[in-house]
């Protein structure tokens, strides 16, 4: 008898025990995904800083044509190709080897062979990241036609968090909450309210013959640009869940997907740029190339952080700080292009902003009160 009850308390004993490393187990894994969230955060908070200074300068030369689009690819294939070099010079001090097929990201870890899957989310995503730079350029240039100021149409990219929120739940399970919703409410509202907006604009005077045999007037493009500028944040949602999923699913890490992106559509657009200056399409202007090409480095740096955000925390939220870009590029348009906004894009704008806030912030507030709420309610009914 007196050895059952040892057998006994010894396996209660295990089993508190196990109980014991679950709980511990489980607050760690808690810790990690808080940790993880607030680093998602604190990228996407600073991409929104980057982004708005990459699209000033993108936005100001859009009216040059595609070459601003070739030279913008042209720095991120710098920053590719000067990030692979540095990489390989600290291969060489530690005498290891680069390049093999052991580290590849094309091998599949498990079966040692060629991975299909991880060479079609790169060239998926290279695809994306090519097209979506094409309509970013036309929603900048169309804008400037229609005297819009830049900062406040990007207020339409705060729809990419809608976008990958909604990707989002069915790629990885992330549920939307009564503030997504609220925040989508206030993102059409935005868009409503630029719409509105554009047509008080003044007349200018159109900044090409294209353009004056298109339309006599700069609502026309102010629309087009809208409209564009509704297209451009589906396909950055669209090349951020790639990253996610191949991320999730494939095991490829974030940044070499990215980088091989840029090297992948840098196929296309390295030639086409080539062509455009030594055809004599357009003219070479040092100083136009190398704003440009830096912008193109800033942008690729701004992508791959961005990009690991999107590994650590919710999509939805990542994109929608990722867009504080609103404010900075709305004042330095309107301080150096003289692109004063009217008084309805201000106030769309500023519902832009709300929605990406409310989206962003709203759950941890909101839990942060629960907490509070359920904390005061136990001290009251200890002093009871």
């Amino acid at each position: 008898m007196y050895r059952l009850l040892s057998e006994e308390g010894l396996e209660e004993a295990l089993q508190e025990e196990n109980d014991v490393d679950k709980t511990e187990k489980e607050a760690n894994n808690l810790k990690q995904v808080e940790k993880n969230q607030f680093l998602s955060v604190v990228y996407a908070a600073f991409c929104g800083v980057m982004f708005s200074f990459t699209n000033y300068i993108y936005g100001h030369f859009s009216t040059s044509g595609t070459v601003t689009r070739e030279t913008f690819a042209f720095g991120t294939l710098v920053f590719a190709v000067g990030y692979y070099f540095v990489e390989f010079i600290h291969f060489k001090r530690q005498g290891k080897k680069y390049l093999t097929w052991q580290d590849s990201n094309f091998r599949n870890p498990e079966t040692g062979k060629f991975c299909w899957k991880r060479f079609s989310a790169i060239f998926l995503y290279s695809a994306i990241i090519l097209v979506s730079g094409y309509f970013l350029l036309y929603t900048f240039q169309f804008g400037t036609y229609g005297n819009m100021n830049h900062g406040i149409l990007t207020s339409l990219f705060g729809l990419s968090a809608i976008f990958s929120a909604v990707l989002a739940y069915f790629l990885f399970g992330d549920r939307l909450k009564i503030f997504h919703v609220i925040g989508i409410i206030l993102m059409l509202i935005c868009i409503v309210g630029l719409s509105l907006g554009s047509t008080k604009n003044s007349e200018i005077e159109l900044l090409d013959e294209t353009a004056a045999e298109i339309s006599d007037t700069p609502l026309f493009y102010a629309l087009l640009s809208i409209a564009l500028g509704i297209i451009c944040p589906i396909s950055f949602a669209g090349s951020g869940m790639v990253v996610r999923y191949a991320s999730n699913n494939y095991g490829t890490k974030s940044l070499q997907l990215t980088l091989i992106g840029f090297l992948w559509y840098n196929i296309v657009l390295f030639p086409a740029l080539l062509i455009t200056y030594l055809g004599g399409y357009q003219p070479f202007i040092a100083s136009d190339f190398l704003l440009n090409t830096f912008c193109g480095i800033l942008g690729a740096f701004s992508i791959i952080v961005l990009n690991k955000a999107l590994t650590l925390g919710l999509a939805g939220p990542v994109f929608a700080l990722a867009n504080l870009q609103i404010i900075i590029q709305s004042i330095l348009d309107a301080i150096f292009l003289s692109q004063v906004p009217t008084w309805i894009e201000i106030v769309a704008a500023v519902f832009g902003i709300l929605g990406c806030c409310t989206i962003a912030l709203g759950p941890d507030l909101a839990k942060k009160f629960k907490s509070n709420h359920e904390k005061y309610q136990a001290s009251d009914s200890k002093d009871i």
